[in-house]
C-alpha cells in the first residue's frame, strides 16, 4: 500500500462541500461520515493508484459516493506517494467535462 498524502487546499474543500452542501455547519458526525466514504474509496486507490485514468498533468481521478452523491477525487501519484487534490461534485456538468480533459 502506498502512503497518501493531504494537498494544502484539499482538507478545507471537502470540509466545505460536506457543510454546504448538507447544510451540516456544525454537525461534525456528517464531517466523519464523508471521511469514511473518502477513506473506503482509498483503500482500493492505496493498493493500485496506476488503475485509475489519467486526467492529464500526471494527474489521476477516482469516485466515490457520499449520500447517494458522486464525488471526484483528482490525485498525483509520482511512484511512491499519492497526493490528494480538492474534491469536485462529480453531478456537476462543468467539472465532469473539465475532468475528462
Amino acid at each position: 500500500m502506498f502512503p497518501v498524502e493531504y494537498a494544502p487546499e484539499f482538507n478545507e474543500t471537502h470540509v466545505d462541500i460536506a457543510r454546504n452542501l448538507f447544510f451540516h455547519y456544525d454537525d461534525y458526525s456528517a464531517l466523519e461520515e464523508f471521511d469514511n466514504a473518502l477513506q473506503a474509496a482509498l483503500a482500493t486507490v492505496r493498493l493500485f493508484p496506476e488503475a485509475y485514468p489519467r486526467t492529464g498533468k500526471a494527474r489521476r481521478r477516482f469516485t466515490f459516493e457520499y449520500r447517494s452523491i458522486p464525488y471526484t477525487v483528482i490525485f498525483a501519484f509520482d511512484g511512491e506517494i499519492i497526493t490528494l487534490h480538492d474534491p469536485h461534485f462529480a453531478r456537476s456538468a462543468r467539472a465532469a467535462h473539465w475532468l475528462e480533459e
